[in-house]
């Protein structure tokens, strides 16, 4: 039995000792949330008097999340759902939301326990979206990050701000060697500071919005995030830990390269301190911005808006400078800069003065000798004095243009061969110069001051032409208005010849080779060879033919008896015969002659040229006679032939006249005899 008791009555001091614990841990629960409300006086129900009620939590409420009417109000609690404190306490903390309106909807920006009052930094922005997107700042992005990729990033909560660094030697070797740092001015990326020599910013001023798992999320660090087993035991799972930051836009491209790499990414934590936080955002206080170049600029390039902005982000490179160390030279404004011509090539980083840009009356590119300056070529445009002028020299782009480099008017900018019209394109002056549409007595080359003794006189031929031709515009150089235009040429003309009517047609005449010929006259082709003399004549010569034969008095007198005193007679047996007078040639080329002849004269003249035994020859007349036509005048446009006396020429007299043949019967026989005529006959 004692033993019983023994067993009961330590059964009875258990639960005392139990009850006891119990009593403890509630009193200390109670004593700790009334340490976290902001009041821990306790207010009795029935005393409100001078008592301002605040909304409060009821529940924890999760970051990202609308706060709804049940979470700051209770039906069973009725006005007990709020803090009742003192009108004072409560005026001296504005940043306390007093409103249930004013929470009600609202969505928040962090994790909040049970039993805390609400702040305007609690939430985000009115209109701000429910969800992680709601988390990130206006112009900003939301960039996830495993947590175990940057040492201490799983620590940071929601709000605290940092910067991404990565060293990267070979991307930033030179950066350093930079104009604008070299002359102590201060890189900004972002409104911010950024550092050289070897070190890449990736992130700058990042923001940490929230830690998230595949099925929870805090704003309040990994440290709140330790997973526990079914034994209670804490467990780490940092490979599923990703880290929500927010960052510039222009930072991701960067930042995601830079994840790939081999290289470790290191953060820096920027103050939580407010005064120090304010003493970084006013680093760049006093200091005076400079636009640079931002890429490398060819020489002679126009500047664009690209060459002042970073390739990557598109903001504008700057470098701030003390007051001191500006260079007065140097211009500030993008606007005074943008269109501008550079002098010489301009590297990442420069900083431009007046100096470095080209003036109006300079190239921009090479140009041929004899060019046309175009608006393309200087820096001026459309509005240089030097536009539509020629080079009189190959230039370079950024010489500076004068008189001795630009030709004069009057001058050639192309080669023109001889005899050739003169164009527009080939003169300096264009269609306004006096020497458009002439031509070139020579061969003439570009830069050539043009002079009258270089210029073909209107009174030639500008072309090679055939006999009897019509001469055109193209063969004059004259052209249009040249004397000659329609006249037909009566012999082959070289380019550069004078023309005058000794060699033309008379008026009216028709083009070929019957507008030469007279009226009433016939044209004949003789063999050069056939005539002695013919070969050396030309258009508008005139002749006599003359044919010589040699008479065979024995073989003429075949079966006649010729007597001895007959035969005496003809000593000189080779008798000249005039085939035809006036004769008019007409044209020739070498081994042929036309010629035009009277209608009685073409059949001697063809019978003497069948007769090859015989022997032809051309007399030549004098330049003019009774028959010239009428284009052969003593004055240019004169129609009157000249007149000069006529010289006739006659035959030899024929031996055969002065024979007669009779019938004889001489011993019986009849037979044929030649007898000399005697003069009674």
């Amino acid at each position: 039995m004692a033993s019983r008791r023994t067993v009961k009555s330590s059964n009875g001091q258990r639960f005392l000792i139990a009850s006891l614990v119990v009593v403890g841990v509630i009193a200390i629960i109670f004593g700790v949330i009334q340490l976290g409300s902001p009041s821990g006086n306790t207010v009795a129900e029935k005393s409100r008097e001078g008592l301002v009620p605040v909304p409060k939590t009821l529940v924890a409420v999760r970051a990202f999340d609308k706060v709804k009417r049940e979470d700051i109000f209770d039906l069973s609690l009725g006005d007990d759902s709020y803090f009742w404190l003192p009108k004072a306490q409560v005026d001296a903390h504005p940043e306390w939301v007093k409103s249930v309106d004013q929470v009600i909807g609202r969505v928040m920006a962090r994790d909040k326990s049970t039993d805390f009052v609400f702040k305007e930094s609690d939430f985000l922005p009115e209109g701000s979206r429910t969800g992680l997107i709601g988390g990130v700042p206006i112009g900003k992005q939301g960039f996830f990050l495993d947590a175990d990729k940057i040492p201490g990033l799983r620590f940071l909560k929601k709000g605290d701000r940092f910067d991404l660094l990565i060293n990267l030697p070979e991307e930033s070797r030179d950066s350093s060697a930079e104009y604008g740092l070299l002359m102590g001015g201060i890189k900004v990326r972002d409104g911010k500071p950024i550092p050289v020599n070897g070190i890449r910013l990736l992130a700058q001023n990042a923001e940490v919005i929230a830690l998230t798992t595949n099925k929870s999320m805090t704003t309040r660090g990994g440290l709140s995030f330790e997973p526990k087993d079914a034994n209670g035991r804490e467990l780490r799972s940092d490979k599923q830990e990703r880290v929500l930051i927010a960052i510039s836009p222009q930072e991701s491209v960067p930042l995601t390269e830079a994840l790939g790499s081999e290289f470790q990414i290191h953060m820096v934590m920027q103050s939580g301190q407010l005064k120090f936080a304010e003493k970084i955002e006013d680093g760049l206080n006093g200091l005076i911005p400079f636009t640079a170049s931002a890429t490398h600029i060819d020489a002679f390039s126009k500047i664009t808006a690209a060459d002042l902005a970073e390739p990557a982000s598109g903001e504008l490179r700057r470098y701030y400078f003390k007051p001191s160390d500006v260079n007065d030279s140097w211009i500030p404004k993008v606007e005074d800069l943008i269109g501008k011509i550079v002098a010489r090539e301009i590297e990442p980083g420069y900083i431009f003065s007046p100096s470095d840009f080209l003036n109006p009356d300079h190239l921009v590119q090479d140009v041929e000798a004899y060019q046309t300056l175009t608006a393309a070529d200087l820096v001026g445009g459309e509005s240089s004095e030097w536009l539509g002028k020629v080079a009189s020299k190959a230039l370079k782009a950024g010489v500076k243009l004068d008189d001795e480099k630009i030709l004069t008017a009057g001058t050639l900018i192309q080669n023109v061969k001889a005899y050739e019209m003169i164009r527009a394109e080939s003169l300096v002056e264009g269609r306004n110069s006096v020497w458009l549409g002439k031509r070139a007595s020579t061969d003439l080359n570009a830069g050539d001051r043009l002079m009258e003794n270089l210029i073909l006189s209107s009174n030639s031929l500008a072309t090679d032409v055939e006999a009897f031709q019509e001469l055109t515009a193209n063969d004059l150089a004259g052209g249009s208005s040249s004397p000659w235009l329609g006249r037909i040429i009566s012999r082959p003309g070289k380019a550069g010849q004078s023309i005058d009517e000794k060699i033309l047609l008379k008026k009216g005449a028709r083009s070929g080779i019957a507008g030469a010929i007279p009226p009433n006259k016939l044209a004949l082709t003789i063999p050069v060879k056939s005539v002695n003399g013919l070969s050396r004549l030309s258009f508008g010569d005139r002749v006599d033919l003359i044919e010589s034969k040699d008479l065979d008095l024995v073989k003429l007198m075949s079966g006649i008896s010729v007597s001895p005193r007959v035969l005496a007679s003809f000593k000189d047996s080779l008798v000249n015969q005039v085939i035809a007078t006036e004769v008019l040639i007409v044209d020739t080329d070498g081994e042929q002659v036309v010629v035009a002849v009277d209608v009685s004269e073409v059949s001697p003249i063809t019978k003497a040229l069948a007769n090859e035994q015989n022997e032809i020859t051309a007399i030549t007349r004098a330049e003019s006679s009774n028959n010239d036509p009428p284009n052969k005048t003593a004055n240019q446009g004169d129609e009157t032939p000249i007149k000069a006396e006529s010289v006739q020429i006659s035959s030899d007299s024929n031996p055969l006249d002065s024979i007669i043949v009779s019938q004889l019967i001489v011993d019986g026989k009849k037979t044929k005899m030649a007898f000399r005529r005697t003069s009674i006959e």
